[in-house]
């Protein structure tokens, strides 16, 4: 039976029961880094994996160590399995849609599963802020040298552990033939449903074989499906039946008719029946012209020689010819053809250019000076034989140049001013008149001028360079020895930094510090630090008692030691940091302050 037209729509129902979202379902700890993690999609419907994190706290880590944000989309039953970056096993390799940190695991690091949109927790392996010292108990094994596999009765993931860790199948090292595929006990209704449009000659036979239908209607029919359940199909059902189709057709002398089984010589209709594609009969009404020899004249222009419409025939002089084709009709189509034979021409030309030069064909590139012959095709379509006496000046040159300025650079010949980095070009004269092509790698220095005031504390945001804090109230004088990042201002004014990076210099905006104590220096006067330098514990003279508190910054202004003192004299601060310049800020309930700088070594 053949099917005319067949059109379907597949529609599936399922009804879920816990099958609600994913969970680990392999866990591989094996030799060296042979690590993998497999997560399973247990629903019946594709999942967007860009809604989930897969966490990692490592050896009882009550905060994740890494993390690692899957994408793409996770088929209903598949898994998505991500492994150590230093596997080696082939079958790890082989099966892993992901490298990611998280699979550094070991023994005593906990795994878990966050969903994004609900912030929910949906599996996990291990105890969040647990250290187990070096694995957890599973059954038999443990999660250190072992290759675990989630039960098939298990459809979710487990928050528990005490709970989660007999879920598992415990399998030995290195253990990965199962890895790439999961089952777990459906949870869900596995009868699906469909809907076909079909269409049929005569009948059609239904797909369980049980029933044959005759005319157009809607039917059903039940087989099982790939999970062995009921796929019930509906049937919108036309049946046709023969078809009429005509044509208009023209011949010579004769037509074989479209099933073969007819010749017709003569001008008439004529009916004719084939199989459709439904295997019903098509019935063809045929409008037959039959059709004589025709004949027709023509004029040709041609260089030298000209070849027949037939390609029998080559003709070298002018003349009436005549030639006999075969028209669409099968038919002799006799022509008369009036030939004029033209012949080829001749000329000269003088060139001077730099480097190479294309002829006028197109069909040569002459990169020497001498004479060459080209060929064109003049208005007639003969030879135009053309003879060039080429003179090529001096070739065109290339060169590469690196510079550096600030601001602006204008280019070697003049025309451009840049002011941005990246890779120019720009052309000249050579002395032979030909181009000069010359490629500049151009650096222009953007220098960050800005600035983070924190009272009186300023600290210019461009790390690395040459710094010169500069007193904005008398006329951009430098302050003597403040070169660094960082700069305490200690009396009130305006200051700016001058900052010098890649050879080119300029200056932040000027900024305004106020509120300093005015009897600041005489209270830092009476104060001393010891050791200075010092290891990182440092002794605190006042000179007298007083009540406050001590703030220690680096030189990028950042806090590394802060305590309060109620009436003393000595305070002991521990510097924890690097080597390096360092700057305490004390503060007295009196108001009285103080920065000093000291060295730790």
């Amino acid at each position: 039976m053949k099917f005319l037209l067949a059109c379907s729509l597949f529609v599936s129902v399922f009804s879920y029961g816990q099958c609600s979202d994913i969970f680990f379902s392999e866990y591989i700890e094996g030799s060296s880094n042979n690590k993998a993690i497999e997560i399973y999609n247990p629903t019946g419907v594709d999942i967007d994996l860009a809604d989930y994190r897969i966490r990692l706290n490592a050896n009882g880590s009550a905060t994740p160590t890494s993390t690692y944000s899957p994408t793409g989309t996770l088929v209903a039953g598949d898994v998505f399995i991500i492994r150590n970056s230093s596997a080696v096993l082939p079958e790890i390799i082989a099966e892993a849609d992901a490298i990611a940190a998280v699979a550094g695991f070991n023994g005593d690091d906990a795994l878990w599963i966050e969903k994004i949109s609900t912030g929910d927790t949906l599996d996990i392996i291990g105890v969040i802020g647990e250290d187990p010292g070096s694995y957890w108990t599973v059954g038999a094994g443990r999660t250190q040298n072992y290759t675990l596999i989630r039960n098939i009765a298990v459809n979710e993931g487990q928050l528990d552990w005490a709970i989660g860790a007999t879920e598992w199948n415990v399998f030995d090292i290195n253990f990965v033939d199962s890895l790439g595929a999961h089952t777990s006990t459906p949870c869900f209704d596995c009868n699906t449903s469909a809907s076909f449009e079909e269409t049929a000659c005569d009948s059609l036979v239904s797909p369980s074989g049980l029933y044959t239908w005759l005319t157009s209607g809607e039917y059903m029919d039940t087989i099982p499906n790939m999970a062995g359940c009921d796929s019930v199909l509906t049937y919108d059902l036309t049946i046709v039946n023969a078809t009429e189709a005509s044509s208009e057709e023209t011949a010579c002398d004769s037509l074989l008719s479209p099933s073969g089984l007819y010749t017709w010589t003569e001008t008439g209709v004529y009916m004719d029946t084939l199989t459709n594609e439904a295997g019903c009969d098509s019935v063809i009404t045929v409008d037959l012209t039959i059709v004589n020899a025709t004949l027709s004249y023509i004029e040709e222009t041609a260089c030298d020689s000209f070849e027949s419409p037939s390609g029998m025939f080559t003709w070298t002089t002018t003349g009436v010819y005549m030639d006999t084709l075969t028209n669409e009709a099968g038919c002799d189509s006799i022509i008369v053809v009036d030939l004029t034979i033209v012949t080829s021409t001749e000329s000269f030309i003088e060139v001077t250019t730099c480097n190479s030069y294309e002829s006028p064909s197109g069909l040569y590139s002459w990169f020497e000076s001498a004479i060459y012959i080209d060929t064109l095709s003049n208005e007639a379509g003969c030879d135009s034989i053309m003879t060039i006496d080429l003179t090529i000046l001096g070739p065109t040159t290339y060169s590469t140049i690196s510079e550096i300025a600030c601001d602006t650079f204008v280019s070697p010949s003049g025309l451009y001013a840049w002011t941005e980095s990246g890779e120019y070009i720009d052309t000249l004269t050579s002395m032979a008149g030909c181009d000069s092509i010359i490629t500049i790698w151009l650096t222009v220095p953007v220098i960050d001028i800005t600035v983070t005031q924190d009272e009186n504390i300023l600290t210019s945001n461009n790390a690395g360079v040459t710094y010169q804090w500069l007193d904005c109230d008398a006329d951009y004088a430098t302050i003597d020895l403040e070169v660094n990042q960082v700069f305490p201002a200690s009396e009130n004014g305006n200051y700016a930094v001058e900052i010098t990076e890649d050879g080119c210099v300029d200056t932040s905006a000027c900024y305004e510090v106020t509120g300093l104590s005015i009897n600041k220096n005489a209270f830092e006067a009476g104060i001393v630090l010891y050791p200075n330098p010092t290891n990182g514990d440092l002794t605190i003279e006042l000179g007298q008692s007083a009540s406050g508190h001590i703030i220690v910054r680096n030189v990028m202004g950042q806090i590394v030691a802060s305590t309060s003192f109620v009436n003393a004299q000595l305070i002991a601060v521990n510097i924890d940091g690097q080597s390096g310049n360092y700057f305490v800020e004390i503060t007295t309930e009196a108001n009285e302050t103080a920065r000093l700088k000291v060295t730790k070594f």
